[in-house]
């Protein structure tokens, strides 16, 4: 059956909550920025008092959350689209700030889940973004404008079959994304016990390689070769495959420098996002790839300390670091090669080196095979989704 979908949810604007209503021990706020890749797990630290006047606006895991504020056009990231949508998956309740919606849909007609994968289609999230009235730097929607739309209905049946093959997909990427977390922190764990023992140098004494990449006139391509820029770098495992950019095969082969190897540490060297830190290893995020010009790799002599380098660079003290030092420049924040060589690291000596390199060899594995297989998973989920939510896939007679 179709039904507009005003006639189905219930829609839950967020409060304008005051600087006076904020505390250090209380509720944590959701904001607009928030709604990143189609979930909100880690609320924007703000904190609010807790108050029963604010009794309806508290969120819950599973909530379904709409950004009415954004870009007025898709710009190459969903992530800041007006009209996104995104899922409250943190286990603690939390506050909605204004200009973010919680939906509440009627559950003996739609299921929150299936309204949910509906809703992150790319047609639905570019149909709902076309709403928008205001600025061309600033888009808004109403959501009495999104109850107008339509939906097509299948029964609560073929929902709860549809819903649950995503759903299992997102579980597992979730799953593979907290193992990868804990990975994570222990190599570093493991890490800091070697760092302490260091004694202070300079950077320089362990790099033997420090190279940009670049991109061709015209800028990148829709398709081709990924050039990897800093906003896509986060942590080692962590990777933006959303809104890649591209070189063609040709500009990729005359490249004396930029191509991406496994074990290649990569720094981000100028702008906002200075001092970030990631590293390729075993096929993540690519096989074939290279970075732009913003972005440095970094090499030890051959890559024999490639952990140690990539640890001692996401070690909070040398991000401080690299981030004075970027900032210290009265234009735009950046790093030229020689300045990142005179940082100061803690180097211990090469046989701990080696002992450290050794230790954490198998858990970089690990975490890197995690993330190709959230890789595939990510491609399956997103191709499934629209021909499940079109009817395409039959369910009539699976089993689930």
């Amino acid at each position: 059956m179709k039904y507009k979908l005003k006639d189905i949810i219930t829609f839950k604007p967020g409060y304008a909550f005051k600087k006076s209503d904020m505390t250090d021990t209380g509720i944590e706020l959701v904001k607009i920025g928030n709604l990143k890749n189609n979930k909100v797990i880690i609320p924007s630290g703000v904190k609010i008092k807790e108050d029963t006047k604010f009794k309806d606006f508290i969120i819950n895991k599973g909530d379904i959350l709409m950004a009415l504020t954004g870009d007025p056009v898709y710009k190459g990231s969903i992530q800041t689209w007006v009209g996104r949508t995104s899922m409250y998956l943190n286990n603690k309740v939390a506050y909605l700030n204004q200009r973010v919606c919680k939906l509440m849909p009627n559950e003996k007609i739609i299921l929150n889940d299936y309204l949910y994968y509906w809703l992150i289609r790319h047609d639905k999230t570019y149909e709902i973004a076309g709403l928008f009235h205001g600025s061309a730097n600033q888009a808004n929607i109403s959501h009495k404008e999104v109850g107008e739309m339509f939906i097509e209905l299948p029964s609560l049946e073929i929902q709860k079959k549809a819903s649950k093959i995503l759903s299992d997909i997102d579980k597992k990427i979730n799953l593979n994304n907290e193992i990868n977390n804990n990975l994570h922190d222990l190599a570093e764990q493991q890490f800091n016990e070697f760092y302490l023992t260091g004694v202070p140098q300079k950077l320089e004494e362990l790099l033997s390689n420090i190279s940009a990449g670049s991109r061709p006139k015209g800028g990148a391509q829709k398709s081709g070769i990924p050039s990897i820029g800093a906003e896509k770098i986060e942590k080692f495992g962590v990777y933006d495959y959303s809104s890649e950019k591209y070189i063609s095969e040709e500009y990729y082969d005359k490249l004396k420098k930029g191509r991406l190897n496994s074990g290649d540490v990569l720094l981000y060297k100028d702008g906002a996002y200075t001092g970030k830190v990631s590293m390729c290893l075993n096929g993540f995020p690519y096989t074939k790839a290279a970075i732009n010009e913003h972005v440095f790799i970094l090499n030890t002599r051959n890559n024999w300390a490639q952990n140690y380098l990539y640890f001692s660079l996401y070690n909070k003290d040398t991000k401080e670091i690299l981030r004075r030092l970027a900032s210290s420049k009265a234009a735009q924040p950046g790093l030229n090669q020689e300045e990142l060589k005179s940082v100061e690291i803690q180097i211990c000596d090469n046989e701990d080196i080696i002992d450290f390199e050794n230790r954490v060899k198998p858990i970089m594995k690990k975490i890197a095979n995690n993330s190709l297989e959230n890789k595939r998973l990510s491609k399956l989920r997103d191709t499934l989704l629209p021909k499940l939510m079109n009817g395409e896939i039959d369910l009539k007679n699976i089993e689930i």
